[in-house]
């Protein structure tokens, strides 16, 4: 009365489940390998790859300052306090359209006082920072240029660089400051 099952009767049946069991076992572990082994590299790649590029911009930094610096410099070596406020202030559009570096220049007189801007011609406006107020005195005493690293503009992302440079006369006597401020995002020496 008990009929005996298949895989009891059949040796070719038996002997086919087993494969087909092993086979899926075989196959899914295999798999599971590739699967760990490919995330695995996929995160050294993009390791590495993060690292050389932060290695990159760690290196190009020190020629966007300087290259901030020795513009500032340059601009600030013309004749800035000889014209009227306008003509000055044309005088900037000029230097900020030759090399499109800064975002914002200004200027300021001998007793540390704003004088005009491009294209902001009003000082508070640009927001300046407590650094910023206390580099124009720094200037005004002799130091030559200055670099400061401020917090992003309202509604920016990108943290603001402000470059100051001393602008002497002929026999080396401060006539005033420039400030020339750019970030990180417009500027085409950090775009890439």
């Amino acid at each position: 009365p008990l009929i005996p099952s298949l895989s009891e009767i059949s040796i070719q049946w038996k002997f086919n489940r087993t494969t087909i069991l092993v086979g899926i076992a075989f196959f899914l572990s295999v798999f599971m390998i590739d699967w760990l082994a490919a995330g695995y590299m996929a995160g050294r790649l993009i390791e590495n790859s993060l690292k050389s590029n932060a290695k990159i911009i760690s290196q190009s930094i020190p020629y966007f300052l300087e290259t901030g610096q020795n513009l500032a410099m340059n601009l600030a070596k013309t004749s800035l306090f000889r014209d009227t406020p306008d003509k000055t202030r044309e005088q900037l559009a000029i230097g900020m359209r030759m090399v499109p570096y800064f975002r914002q220049l200004y200027l300021f007189d001998e007793n540390g006082n704003p004088v005009t801007g491009f294209p902001q011609r009003n000082f508070e406006l640009i927001q300046p920072t407590v650094e910023e107020k206390a580099a124009v005195k720094l200037a005004l005493r002799g130091v030559p240029v200055q670099t400061y690293v401020i917090h992003p503009l309202p509604n920016e992302t990108s943290a603001q660089v402000s470059i100051l440079a001393a602008i002497s006369d002929e026999n080396g006597m401060i006539e005033g400051v420039l400030l020339g401020r750019t970030d990180f995002e417009s500027n085409p020496f950090t775009q890439p």
